[in-house]
């Protein structure tokens, strides 16, 4: 660690002393078992352009994480710390609040950018009853009803017809064998005969009639959106907003706790927000100071983290590199008022309207974020935007009233059927008196 110098409030070759940690990709600290480090990111690139810029010397305050873990409070705060009262100038950004501005000068900025959220990719859903997705539940409740509907009218209608072939007399079912088989043949035999002599009946023909057809629809539809459901992929809803993350069980949040959106989303009263807040306080774990930490944890799949998007960017591309394969992905931006981050400097410090005219001329340059671009490591396969595809027929269950014909079809042939039944009943019943009339 540097020798503190003491302050020079002129620019002619003066010696400032920047306190830097590790923060990537902006500053990337590596740290050597023999005492040394190595410094890169875009820290090095814009502080060499400002030092030519402005005539000043730098020595560099850098903390590693056995200085800031002795002191028992997070990078930020160490760091903020110290600007406050030792050093010349915190380098890694801070979002301007009246709080900080009371402490310290805060610069016009030097970096700006949307929040987004860091969150594992949606997992593939089980295959396992993949069987029953082309329809939904309320077409698989109604084929049941159905199917029970055709079963007991067909049993009622089997001993109209054994009455009605009989003269009204049903016959009884032998008594003589012993078996349960042998009377489940009996009974069999006695049904077939029944179907046999109901087939010159019109309900018989109407309710087969109807529910073949029905059958014939519904097999027909089934058979043609099974075959996607058992072999495409289908993957569980994608985390994009907070309403989503609040909605899935599976992902929690995990929080900076000196960020300010992590402010945002405890301060919140209602919505999703305050869903998600009241989830995080629940458990301790979720607050975290170490960002090294932070990441491991976000590593295991099972949280999502919003902080700026360079950082979501830089992550994503990181886990791609160790695992292979894109196991996480960046919302879209939150919606929330962009960062803007500021260095700091000791309060009415001499430097701060010198660094605010040279932050401008670096911003109006566009080299801050040439830089960043450069720095930051590329996998564009995991930021791939894929041309929105209209959702086929195949892939959504088929809804009840996509088939509602089928079944009113159904239904109309139904009440036929039963219709038939008491006409065919009142002829019966008088051909029978006829006959018994001309017998006497």
């Amino acid at each position: 660690m540097c020798e503190l110098p003491s302050h020079n409030y002129g620019f002619n070759g003066a010696r400032l002393t920047f306190v830097v940690f590790h923060n990537p990709p902006f500053s990337t600290l590596i740290f050597r078992p023999d005492g040394n480090y190595s410094f890169t990111g875009t820290g090095p690139l814009w502080q060499t352009w400002m030092a030519k810029k402005l005539n000043f010397a730098i020595n560099y305050m850098m903390l590693n994480q056995s200085t800031i873990h002795q002191s028992g409070m997070s990078d930020f705060d160490l760091a903020f710390q110290l600007v406050s009262n030792k050093v010349d100038v915190y380098s890694n950004g801070v979002v301007a609040t009246p709080e900080r501005k009371q402490k310290v000068d805060l610069t016009y900025f030097i970096w700006t950018e949307p929040y987004s959220m860091v969150v594992p990719q949606p997992e593939e859903q089980s295959r396992i009853f993949a069987f029953i997705y082309p329809y939904q539940p309320m077409v698989w409740l109604m084929i049941v009803i159905t199917m029970i509907a055709v079963v007991l009218l067909m049993s009622s209608l089997s001993v109209i017809y054994l009455n009605v072939t009989n003269n009204g007399i049903t016959p009884a079912i032998p008594r003589h064998r012993k078996t349960a088989s042998d009377y489940a043949i009996d009974y069999t035999m006695h049904m077939l005969r029944a179907y046999i002599a109901g087939a010159r009946f019109m309900s018989l023909r109407v309710l087969l009639g109807v529910w073949v057809l029905m059958a014939t629809v519904l097999v027909n539809v089934y058979s043609g959106t099974v075959i996607s459901y058992l072999t495409v992929p289908r993957k569980k809803p994608p985390i994009n907003t907070f309403e989503d993350l609040a909605a899935n069980r599976d992902v929690g949040i995990i929080l900076r706790t000196e960020a300010i959106i992590t402010q945002y989303i405890l301060e919140a009263k209602t919505g999703a927000l305050k869903t998600i807040g009241d989830q995080a306080r629940r458990h301790a774990d979720r607050f975290w100071t170490d960002q090294e930490k932070l990441s491991r944890r976000l590593a295991t799949g099972r949280y999502a983290y919003p902080w700026i998007q360079t950082f979501c960017q830089f992550f994503i591309v990181n886990q791609f590199k160790k695992d292979g394969a894109c196991r996480f992905r960046m919302t879209d931006p939150l919606p929330f008022q962009s960062a803007f981050f500021s260095l700091a400097l000791q309060k009415d410090s001499k430097f701060t309207p010198a660094f605010n005219k040279a932050l401008m001329e670096l911003w109006e340059s566009g080299l801050f974020p040439y830089w960043v671009r450069n720095v930051s490591p590329q996998a564009p396969e995991c930021f791939a935007k894929t041309k929105p595809r209209t959702i086929s027929a195949r892939k959504m269950p088929i809804r009840l009233a996509d088939l509602i014909g089928a079944f009113f079809i159904f239904g109309i042939g139904f009440g036929l059927a039963i219709f038939a039944i008491f006409i065919e009943q009142i002829v019966s019943r008088a051909s029978r008196r006829m006959a018994t009339a001309s017998k006497c």
